[in-house]
């Protein structure tokens, strides 16, 4: 083979509650598992490379596994010609490294019907045809050793942020500096994790191409995939934004058939019971997939406060540390043995 496509960031097996019901949640990931074969027919007599994230977790349901077993089993089959490269994202790995994750028990079931000529599982640094791989890493030390030790190369792969300082003090979000993109010893970066298309540089950021929340649509206009051919890296649309999400006035709520909404508008402090139980109504008759709320509330002094801020605040607020500051050990006894039951 002498082009690849690359996707990143699918995030099969979300289990979404913002914005979601019971229903709208299952629906979205039959949605995706389903868009997963879709997206695969772009791949079709060229190699495959998923660059991290193909799950949104380690462990996610088991139907799921088997759907992206199904999809990928009839890919290979498919394309005899081709191979598939399996790279280990920040999400696809577990917390606890004695536990098999849905990642490496889907890879370990294709790696023992395909042998290494059509699967290559990648959870450490390696070279490919195309260029040189780095997937995620424990760590930001162990990611800077790897990435002082990046031979030559046309294409490099990465799962990371880029020239965010931010990450770096995350491990479950590494990161890469704009000192160490200048000293990397190739023409070109591809880089997954990002959500939103971006270039910076000699880096480009695809974003990705199954949406799973309001953020996925955040400040882009379209959805690509990747296609990597003589050293050279293309943007290929793949998803008009337009389609799928919109903005929508919460005293205007109506059926539509875009499946992510975000609620917006301004709302006065008496308004905000009628728009919450507007929105909610909403939520329960609509077929979309995601209904968030970002109404901006004004409060009696005349702040602006958005929804889903404040409503994560809320969601964030220890009651019980409050409480434990007032309370004698005897009382936080009680209060921890009510708080178990």
């Amino acid at each position: 083979m002498t082009s690849l496509v690359v996707f990143s960031d699918l995030h099969l097996g979300a289990l979404r509650s913002g914005g979601t019901t019971t229903s709208s949640a299952w629906n979205l990931r039959q949605h995706n598992l389903k868009e997963f074969r879709v997206l695969l027919q772009a791949a079709s007599g060229t190699d495959l490379m998923i660059l991290g994230d193909l799950y949104d977790r380690g462990n996610v349901p088991i139907s799921d596994v088997l759907s992206t077993y199904m999809a990928l089993d009839d890919w290979l089959e498919e394309n005899p010609g081709s191979t598939f490269y399996n790279v280990e994202g920040n999400h696809d790995k577990n917390k606890a490294s004695n536990i098999l994750s849905s990642m490496q028990f889907l890879g370990s079931l294709l790696g023992r019907k395909y042998g290494p000529n059509q699967y290559v599982h990648i959870e450490e640094p390696m070279m490919t045809p195309y260029g040189y791989v780095i997937p995620h890493l424990v760590n930001q030390d162990i990611f800077d050793d790897e990435v002082s030790k990046i031979p030559e190369c046309d294409v490099l792969f990465l799962h990371c942020n880029i020239a965010n300082n931010f990450a770096a003090k995350n491990d479950q979000s590494l990161n890469l500096s704009l000192e160490q993109i200048a000293k990397t010893p190739c023409k070109t970066i591809l880089c997954a994790h990002e959500h939103q298309q971006r270039t910076l540089g000699k880096v480009t950021l695809p974003g990705n191409q199954l949406p799973t929340s309001i953020s996925d649509f955040l400040g882009c206009q379209q959805k690509f995939y990747s296609e990597v051919e003589n050293g050279e890296v293309r943007l290929v649309p793949y998803l008009d934004n337009s389609t799928t999400y919109t903005e929508m006035n919460w005293k205007e709520l109506k059926e539509t058939d875009h499946k992510f909404i975000r609620v917006v508008g301004d709302c006065e402090a008496e308004e905000s019971g009628r728009m919450i139980q507007l929105l909610q109504k909403f939520r329960n008759q609509s077929e979309a997939f995601v209904i968030t709320n970002a109404v901006n509330i004004k409060s009696e002094d005349g702040d602006i406060h958005q929804f889903e801020k404040a409503l994560e605040q809320a969601k964030t607020f220890d009651v019980l540390a409050v409480l434990k500051e007032f309370l004698d050990k005897d009382e936080v006894a009680v209060l921890e043995k009510l708080n178990a039951t």
